[in-house]
């Protein structure tokens, strides 16, 4: 709907305002009730009045008559209560997506997604149960597993373990925000049905000659097409392989003033960063500080980066500092994981022996395999990598482990000498 005329022209607490449109002559009353009332959630009516000064007397009174309560009552015996506090809280969170990411598509955001999700597979279950009986809740919860777990997903065939646990972190978490609100007094017990399909979790790496065989042809690739984008990715994976870095906005947030050249030893200088902030370490107040092998400090930053881009400020960022896609939040991230795929494919590297895709974030586990085997432990490994001990030994040592001992048996035997 366009507005011509709002007032006041500044939001108000309560949201009242009356607004002209170009359909009416007349001044409309408008305030906020909820999105259980209408899609908006807004209240919208004609004050009749063509006078501004006697519209918005007419506005105040409409608004001190309403009942809100009264409606909001009335609109839930016909609308699923949790099901629209839900939508309420995602429809928010993609407005605020949209107003932080003008230049992004909101249909990329996670919310946006999980709303959908919500939609599809979890909503029916929720339609008529009273929230006041945990006992329907629960059952509701955990009737959509047992579905999701026999026939859920587009073919029919039943959803794995994996997939089907982020369903259940979706109505978890939802419930949290609707105890807090006082919507339900109690959090559901929410079972994943025990015989469901649990995947192979054994994680793949790279090995070192391969990554080198990644790196020199993309060296190719820049001497002849003179890309420098091309030229620039080959720093980004050479730091990548440096220290286990998380690929991505851990990587391409960093800015040149929260990198620091320690010459303590001029013959072994290292670079230490102090990664930027994310939603998880802001709310933990938590500061991470990173350091880079010796190697990667002397031929990749000083001499390759360094030169590239003399004359960077605090502010610039240290990768792509004047790249097109800058303002776009996803874009470069995207064309880096879609430029390494590419790559893969066409030197024959993106699926494992294990027939499984690899991907960027590979390098990561590659990395910190790397160093486990070459004797770090696992408290400097969680501490360099940002991560915990059970992280490390869960999810990037255990699987390769367990697959054929080999990483186990190199730390156990490390200093072992046969008699």
């Amino acid at each position: 709907m366009k507005i011509l005329e709002r007032h006041p022209k500044e939001k108000t607490a309560d949201t009242l305002c009356i607004i002209k449109t170009p359909k009416s002559s007349f001044y409309y009353v408008q305030f906020y009730v909820s999105k259980m009332f209408s899609k908006s959630g807004y209240y919208l009516q004609s004050t009749k009045e063509k006078d501004k000064r006697k519209a918005w007397h007419r506005a105040k009174e409409i608004h001190r008559l309403f009942d809100k309560d009264s409606v909001v009552e009335n609109t839930q015996n016909t609308k699923s209560v949790f099901n629209q506090f839900v939508y309420d809280f995602y429809d928010k969170e993609i407005d605020d997506y949209k107003e932080l990411y003008p230049l992004e598509n909101f249909k990329a955001s996670k919310w946006y997604n999980k709303k959908n999700r919500w939609i599809a597979e979890i909503e029916r279950h929720f339609k008529d149960v009273d929230l006041k009986n945990k006992h329907s809740f629960e059952q509701a919860s955990n009737d959509c597993m047992k579905r999701l777990k026999i026939s859920g997903g587009k073919d029919q065939s039943g959803l794995d373990y994996e997939t089907v646990q982020k369903y259940r972190t979706d109505i978890l978490m939802m419930s949290k925000f609707a105890q807090a609100e006082g919507l339900i007094q109690f959090l559901p017990s929410i079972k994943i049905p025990e015989d469901i399909i649990v995947k192979d979790k054994t994680k793949d790496y790279f090995f070192h000659h391969e990554l080198e065989k990644v790196r020199k042809s993309f060296l190719e690739d820049f001497e002849k097409t003179r890309d420098p984008f091309i030229d620039e990715f080959v720093d980004v994976i050479q730091m990548l392989r440096s220290s286990p870095f998380r690929p991505g906005k851990e990587i391409t947030n960093i800015r040149f003033g929260h990198c620091f050249v320690n010459t303590n030893n001029p013959k072994r200088p290292i670079i230490n960063i102090k990664l930027p902030k994310t939603k998880t370490s802001k709310k933990k107040k938590k500061i991470h500080h990173q350091s880079c092998h010796p190697l990667f400090t002397q031929s990749t930053f000083i001499e390759r980066m360094m030169k590239r881009y003399p004359d960077l400020k605090p502010d610039d960022y240290l990768f792509f500092p004047h790249h097109k896609t800058r303002k776009q939040r996803e874009a470069l991230d995207q064309r880096m994981r879609k430029t390494f795929k590419k790559k893969l494919e066409e030197l024959n590297l993106y699926y494992s022996k294990n027939s499984k895709p690899r991907t960027l974030y590979l390098i990561r586990h590659s990395v910190i395999i790397q160093l486990s085997n070459a004797g770090a432990s696992i408290s400097d490994l969680s501490e360099m990598g940002n991560t915990s001990p059970d992280m490390i030994l869960n999810h990037y040592l255990a699987p390769q482990s367990a697959k054929d001992g080999s990483i186990l048996n190199a730390r156990v035997f490390k200093n072992f000498k046969e008699n």
